[in-house]
């Protein structure tokens, strides 16, 4: 059987299993869920490891370049006193870590809606009040 007979066959029952919420919620429903959060969790750690662990932190630590340790030993540390947040004795160890990661996810999404919306429209709103041939000339 060729792959793409195997795969479009897994395409349609898995199709049909989430229309199957249809008449409400049921295991085939369930199963199918449970299927698609396990590929997707699965393709995201390969990835990870892939595009992330594997050339920025493993590839380096195995050159010996000391350049390159001093760019991995700061985010090695810092990773390892995350996993530090599994032991209810030990968590106190992760919280500056688990600070910066909160501030740096708070300074990203601050910054991407100034960025991306904020000025956008303020400059949108500006364009209107200006003079010229396509904004609105206010002394006339």
């Amino acid at each position: 059987m060729p792959i793409e007979l195997i795969s479009g066959f897994v395409g349609f029952i898995l199709t049909l299993l989430v229309l199957s919420y249809l008449i409400g919620d049921n295991p085939l429903f369930r199963s199918a869920v449970y299927v698609f959060v396990g590929v997707a969790s699965g393709y995201a750690a390969v990835a990870a490891w892939h595009y992330v662990l594997l050339p920025r932190l493993f590839q380096p630590l195995a050159s010996a370049d000391p350049a390159q340790l001093t760019f991995v030993i700061v985010p090695l540390v810092l990773s390892l006193t995350l996993v530090t947040k599994l032991s209810p004795r030990i968590a106190w160890l992760g919280g500056f870590a688990m600070a910066l990661m909160v501030g740096v996810g708070a300074a990203t999404a601050l910054s991407g809606a100034v960025i991306g919306t904020l000025i956008p429209q303020t400059r949108a709103a500006m364009d209107i009040v200006q003079p010229g041939p396509l904004g609105f000339v206010p002394w006339r």
